[in-house]
């Protein structure tokens, strides 16, 4: 969660559109109670550093793109308490790791990703205790990675979007398979 200026107001576009005034809710339980310990990208000096859990969060500014992909695949879970951030790169980025999403129920779109093979949902921090102990109970055979491989691999994706385009300009694309669009 970016900081939207040295003051870190919680009604700045990134704190609103990452819900960070939730996310304060539910770190001294993560931390506090279940003694869990986190990385907080991109709100450094906005004051978690000395808040009472502070010692279980390391907080850091931007960090290039291999150091974050580098901090993912040393992490337990990936924690969204968004819910204006209309599915988060991140949340495939985590899942293609194998890594487990807490994501918060209520998020405009992403939700779809999150199952039994890929996380849990919660909706506050007044269940976020029981999603919590329901992720970390899951048993190491469950696979994030696999699920998506078996759902949004690009193979299959490509299918989607050749399907798609097809349904929407018939005749056009009869003798072909699949799509790829490349930026």
């Amino acid at each position: 969660c970016n900081k939207d200026g040295d003051n870190c107001p919680l009604d700045g576009w990134n704190a609103f559109n990452r819900n960070f005034e939730l996310a304060k809710k539910c770190f001294p339980i993560m931390c506090s109670e279940f003694g869990l310990r986190g990385l907080i990208v991109g709100r450094e000096n906005c004051g978690l550093e000395q808040e009472e859990y502070g010692k279980y969060l390391e907080v850091v500014g931007w960090l290039n793109w291999g150091e974050l992909q580098q901090k993912m695949r040393e992490s337990k879970f990936l924690f969204v308490p968004n819910m204006f951030d209309a599915s988060p790169r991140v949340v495939a980025e985590c899942l293609i790791k194998n890594l487990q999403v807490l994501m918060n129920r209520n998020i405009i779109c992403g939700f779809k990703y999150i199952n039994y093979q890929t996380g849990e949902l919660f909706n506050d921090e007044n269940d976020v205790r029981q999603s919590l102990t329901n992720l970390l109970a899951k048993p190491s055979k469950v696979s994030s990675k696999k699920w998506w491989s078996e759902n949004h691999s690009q193979e299959k994706s490509q299918k989607r979007l050749r399907d798609f385009l097809a349904e929407s300009f018939p005749g056009t694309l009869d003798n072909v398979k699949k799509v790829k669009f490349i930026l």
